[in-house]
């Protein structure tokens, strides 16, 4: 009859020890910090944070180009539109920012915003 008791006691111990794991919080996966280049902002909306030693700072956006380049009609600049069918794309140094149901859209349209790289203080 002892031999009965313990084997209860050991399947009520995994029961309970299954029963713990399933109900602990799940991990979150590890986060890479930005190195030097790297992405840190797309407009207002931060996308990694930077390693503690670099700043997050504005990329440069290059000017508009001169001659038949520059009068591209579908050329934006900060603010313009961005993506969709007709092919709207932003100058050298800006993003197309899209809400994630344009992004999933095959014609998604967006605005062209500044992004922002992890550089040296």
């Amino acid at each position: 009859m002892g031999d009965t008791s313990s084997s209860w006691s050991r399947v009520a111990l995994a029961l309970a020890g299954v029963f713990l794991a399933a109900c602990s919080p799940p991990q979150a996966p590890a986060v890479r910090a930005a190195d030097v280049g790297d992405t840190c902002a797309i407009g207002p909306r931060a996308t990694a944070a930077c390693l503690p030693i670099l700043a997050c700072v504005p990329k440069p956006v290059a000017p508009r180009p001169s001659g038949d380049a520059g009068s591209d009609p579908f050329l934006s600049s900060e603010g313009g539109a961005c993506g969709g069918i007709a092919g709207y794309h932003c100058l050298d140094g800006l993003e197309c920012a899209m809400t994630p149901d344009q992004s999933a859209a095959a014609d998604g349209m967006g605005q062209c915003a500044r992004t922002s790289v992890c550089a040296r203080r």
